[in-house]
């Protein structure tokens, strides 16, 4: 009898957690990442990239291929696309800025965003090399690494695959930027 009422006990016990359980995960509050309706490009530009850089070479690329894709995946309102690529800017070194100054850089992205859109393409796939195959590098007072990454484009007439070479230079204050990239065949 004793043994029936210390397993009810436990019995209860369980069920209690379980249901307090659901209780909190359905009373959670909403992340802003899980607000229903919010966009891609929403997500990105509300994201606080100054105080939230990515941490690597590897996730710079990683989060420059997020706006990428989004550039022409999405349909978007100029103040995004403007919104958008001033985020891709935070993430240049300063000679990269330099040869891309902000309003010419955004009439490009704009002008790119319309050429795929009458082409009918979209970036449908991204991919980042793994972390170990990054190549890093110590060129005179500088750290650099190259990313590889690779783009599938789909069009009207079927899919193309390439990859892009990123350089990237580590600041003063350890982010790693952008310096330039290139087409290459070098592969993931």
């Amino acid at each position: 009898m004793k043994e029936k009422l210390i397993s009810a006990v436990i019995m209860l016990m369980v069920v209690a957690m379980v249901l307090f359980a659901f209780y909190k995960i359905a009373t959670r509050p909403a992340s802003s990442d899980d607000i229903a309706g919010k966009t891609e490009a929403q997500k990105i530009i509300d994201k606080d990239i100054e105080n939230n850089y990515p941490s690597n070479a590897r996730e710079v690329v990683k989060f420059y291929n997020r706006i990428i894709k989004c550039y022409y995946s999405e349909p978007h309102t100029d103040e995004e696309i403007t919104s958008l690529a001033m985020t891709a800017r935070v993430l240049f070194d300063t000679e990269l800025l330099k040869r891309n100054p902000a309003d010419e850089y955004v009439a490009g992205v704009k002008k790119d965003i319309e050429d795929y859109k009458a082409a009918g393409r979209v970036i449908s796939t991204t991919e980042v090399q793994d972390y170990k195959d990054v190549v890093f590098l110590k060129k005179g007072e500088y750290n650099t690494a190259t990313v590889v990454s690779y783009y599938l484009v789909k069009d009207n007439t079927g899919s193309k695959g390439s990859n892009m070479k990123f350089y990237l230079r580590e600041d003063e204050d350890g982010k790693w930027r952008i310096l330039f990239f290139e087409l290459t065949d070098d592969t993931l």
